[in-house]
């Protein structure tokens, strides 16, 4: 029995990818099948390992979420037992939820691989070694650029430089803005940031938003977000930004991003913006309240 743990989705899909491939060419024919923790049966995985006629096929049987089934310990015992050389279990628990007494077991009953998320400076070589195997000429700071759009998200930063190798001409950051979209947290950073500088191009990124069908309840919910980080920032002058991720455990990117934003906005406006924002949120939520119409004037006080 094989055990995949962990928070690191693309490097669990990889994984799996690499299971049923040595499976398949041990077993050129053979038989996948998925199992979720609410169907889970164990009587009749064990049937489908009794089941010695000579018509059956090699089973590759992959189980997911088993950490959010009450029988936990029960059923990962039962499994263990389990042996044939044709058959295989995998278990993925993709939400790493599961406490330090049952990753034990797991180990202790299993081929167990734990597979977290990268740091910020591992996602960072990573992506070095990935796009020279693309072939991109891509310096350090676009680089840092393309993640710092992204986010934490290994799939789609392979993705988008699988998307940018195809082109024929040299990626600059504006080819990367043409191209990449950010995620969510970063698009409402970016609109934040251009209401400093350029207020066109923060009315383009909130009006993107909203075509892509984001409510204004949940951009406010994010801009709060937002200048929640760059409050940090500005009251945690004497902390290196070292000290700051060991205490919060957040993101240094964000913390970096929001440390430039914090140097630009006075204590005042902090606090004046943050009250804007709730106030806005509570009428909202008691009187008929454009919040479209707010965010869009809002905008225009950030100086």
């Amino acid at each position: 029995m094989i055990t995949i743990l962990g928070d690191n989705h693309y490097a669990i899909d990889l994984e799996l990818t690499k299971i049923k491939g040595e499976f398949a060419e041990k077993y050129p024919s053979f038989n996948l099948q998925k199992i979720y923790s609410e169907q889970i049966d164990i009587e009749e995985i064990r049937l489908i390992f009794n089941n010695y006629s000579i018509f059956s096929e090699p089973q590759l049987i992959l189980i997911y979420d088993l950490d959010i089934i009450p029988n936990f310990e029960k059923v990962i015992n039962e499994l263990s037992k389990l042996r044939d050389e044709e058959k295989e279990i995998v278990l993925i628990l993709k939400n790493n939820k599961i406490n330090s007494k049952q990753q034990k077991l797991l180990e202790k009953k299993s081929q167990t691989k734990v597979l977290k998320k990268l740091s910020d400076n591992e996602i960072i070589r990573w992506m070095k070694k990935l796009s020279e195997a693309y072939k991109l000429s891509l310096s350090d700071s676009e680089i840092r650029y393309i993640y710092q759009k992204i986010g934490n998200n290994q799939l789609q930063i392979a993705t988008e430089l699988e998307k940018l190798s195809l082109l024929n001409q040299k990626i600059t950051k504006d080819v990367i803005d043409l191209l990449i979209n950010s995620n969510l947290n970063n698009s409402v950073f970016e609109l934040i940031d251009f209401a400093f500088k350029d207020k066109i191009k923060a009315y383009q990124v909130y009006n993107n938003l909203r075509l892509q069908k984001i409510d204004p309840e949940q951009i406010i919910a994010l801009i709060t977000w937002q200048l929640h980080l760059i409050a940090i920032m500005k009251y945690s002058k004497e902390k290196s930004i070292k000290n700051i991720i060991e205490e919060t455990k957040l993101n240094r990117f964000s913390l970096e991003k929001s440390l430039l934003l914090s140097k630009q906005i006075t204590k005042n406006n902090l606090k004046t913006y943050i009250y804007q924002l709730k106030n806005a949120e509570i009428i909202s939520k008691t009187e008929s309240f454009d919040l479209d119409q707010f965010l869009k004037n809002f905008i225009l006080t950030i100086t």
